[in-house]
């Protein structure tokens, strides 16, 4: 099953990175302590989006230093 992590996870991988995690380990493990989410289409797009704002926000912020 693919998933979304939502936190640093020892073993599977860090925050926000889609990886593939057995059917057990994502609805025992991860789901309940809400480290991660499926990867639905909906779920992809907003990682998408959440990366391309921290991308903006960085790049913004660093040409404000030479302003």
């Amino acid at each position: 099953m693919k998933v979304i992590l939502l936190a640093d996870v020892k073993g599977a991988g860090k925050k926000g990175q889609l990886v593939n995690a057995s059917d057990g380990y994502a609805n025992n493990f991860l789901f309940p302590k809400k480290l991660a989410l499926a990867a639905t289409n909906e779920n992809i797009n907003n990682l998408k989006l959440q990366k391309k704002a921290e991308e903006k926000k960085k790049r913004g912020g660093a040409s404000c230093i030479w302003k």
